[in-house]
């Protein structure tokens, strides 16, 4: 007898998830009460903010926000505070920002409407200064900057960077940015953009976005966003309303704006980050073995340190670590020494991690930017039929020396040897590390190469590789009192 085979039922795509019920309620009072009490300069309707998301309310005057505006979990906005009231950051209608991106505005970042950001992305409209090779990178601020304008209907992809530290940076319309890009210059209409640093690598079609963009549905949902509501879930004549409904409401003044005088600089609510964040300090700092736990320093609440990890971990004074920081360590049981020494000044802003098997040196006043991964061991495959997590290691140590600016998403890597990272160097957003940089050099890219370096003898900094010629100079030169070596060996420039 033949046998009948059924096809087997197709599971749907659209599963729910019961416990995102809460998420979602949670999310839904945060927008109710940012949007009733927080100062923004403009606020359209069907605000969409995360619980988790972070605008400070003293911030909210230089902020306007179109109708349909969807934030993500733990997306930060962050501003200057030079005194001037101008609005910095304004999102139009139906954009969505993904989870934990950073918005950094100091002049001007300006989203037209239906813009699609993805996680983990950068928009910056200024630099770290570095130029004065006498004074540490921490402490020269930032540069003047320019201006950021993303352009109707562009996406941006998953960890990428949208950098300005001069002049103006557009991004004409229906622009794709692929997954961690890095985009520094303006570039036309229906570009699709790929690299670090980024470069056109196709055209989209006219009125549609085409490429190697790829944007899951899950990652609206990732973060609280929704697909219930938001301009993906409403048909195009619906966008079409929406935007004829927003310019008669602007006439009607829905776009509610605000005066900026009385305004305090001090967010009320900021406070209780604060006082979780002392509380894990004083927690950390009383009841875990560390090697060294010096006076100053500083550990946010969600930061993650095992206990068992502490005696192999050093953190000097004034060491500043931020949200979601993590400090593993796999070292032997017979090693007595520090694995990981974070010395005085240092800091480490959002979501950074540092992994030591051997050891990771961060000396004083070193600034790690967001999402910095610093490693000094890889797995090696080698042997045939044996399991991933079985297989060989292998590694070396990495030394990171005083006054280095570690740019956003970078990543160190060292699987043999020795690595240094020279004193006063800079590594741009997105690079890939995985050699030894001279001192006071400027480097970017993946592969990572040599853009700058600062000539004693010139005293500028020149583009490209400097190989000064032993028997024409001298071996070291002073800087701040303290002799510094300018022999660079032979590098890719």
């Amino acid at each position: 007898m033949r046998r009948t085979l059924h096809p087997i039922p197709q599971a749907s795509v659209g599963f729910a998830d019961r416990e995102g019920f809460f998420s979602r309620v949670l999310t839904k009072l945060n927008s109710l009460w940012v949007r009733a009490t927080y100062p923004f300069a403009g606020k359209g309707r069907k605000l969409s903010l995360h619980y988790a998301s972070e605008i400070s309310r003293c911030l909210a005057p230089r902020i306007r926000l179109g109708h349909w505006v969807e934030i993500g979990k733990h997306t930060w906005f962050h501003l200057g505070m030079d005194g001037a009231h101008e609005v910095r950051i304004t999102i139009e209608d139906n954009c969505r920002i993904g989870p934990r991106c950073t918005i950094s505005a100091k002049n001007s970042i300006y989203l037209e409407h239906d813009v699609v950001v993805a996680a983990d992305v950068l928009v910056m409209d200024h630099g770290h200064a570095y130029q004065d090779p006498s004074k540490p990178i921490s402490a020269q601020g930032a540069t003047q900057g320019g201006r950021i304008r993303i352009e109707e209907r562009c996406r941006i992809g998953q960890g990428a960077v949208v950098l300005c530290d001069k002049g103006e940076l557009v991004l004409g319309q229906n622009c794709v940015v692929a997954e961690g890009a890095v985009v520094t210059r303006s570039f036309p209409p229906d570009s699709v953009l790929s690299g670090n640093p980024a470069r056109v690598v196709q055209k989209s079609g006219a009125g549609r976005v085409s490429g190697p963009l790829c944007l899951p549905k899950e990652f609206y949902e990732s973060g609280g966003l929704s697909r219930d509501s938001g301009p993906l879930a409403r048909s195009g004549q619906e966008m079409s309303a929406s935007r004829s409904e927003v310019k008669e409401s602007d006439s009607e003044q829905e776009l509610t704006t605000y005066s900026l005088q009385g305004m305090s600089e001090e967010d009320p609510l900021s406070w209780v980050s604060r006082a979780a964040g002392k509380l894990r300090t004083l927690w950390l700092a009383w009841t875990y073995p560390f090697a060294c736990f010096a006076k100053g320093a500083w550990v946010h609440y969600s930061g993650r340190i095992a206990r068992s990890a502490a005696r192999y971990i050093s953190i000097g004074k004034n060491v500043g670590l931020a949200r979601d920081v993590r400090l593993d360590v796999s070292a032997t049981p017979e090693t007595t020494s520090p694995v990981i020494i974070l010395e005085a000044g240092s800091g480490m802003q959002r979501r950074c991690m540092i992994s030591a098997r051997n050891r990771i040196h961060v000396m004083s006043n070193v600034i790690f930017g967001p999402s910095v991964l610093v490693t000094d061991h890889v797995l090696q495959p080698q042997e045939d039929g044996l399991a991933i997590d079985r297989q060989k290691r292998t590694g070396g140590t990495i030394r990171i020396e005083e006054d280095c600016w570690i740019g956003y998403g970078a990543v160190i890597v060292c699987d043999e040897g020795e690595l240094v990272i020279g004193r006063h160097s800079v590594v741009g957003a997105n690079s890939l590390i995985t050699r030894s940089i001279p001192p006071f050099s400027v480097v970017a890219g993946d592969p990572t190469r040599i853009v700058k370096q600062y000539d004693f003898f010139e005293r500028k900094w020149v583009l490209g590789c400097v190989r000064p010629l032993v028997a024409d100079r001298q071996d070291t030169v002073p800087v701040a009192g303290v002799p510094v070596k300018c022999g660079f060996p032979e590098l890719k420039s």
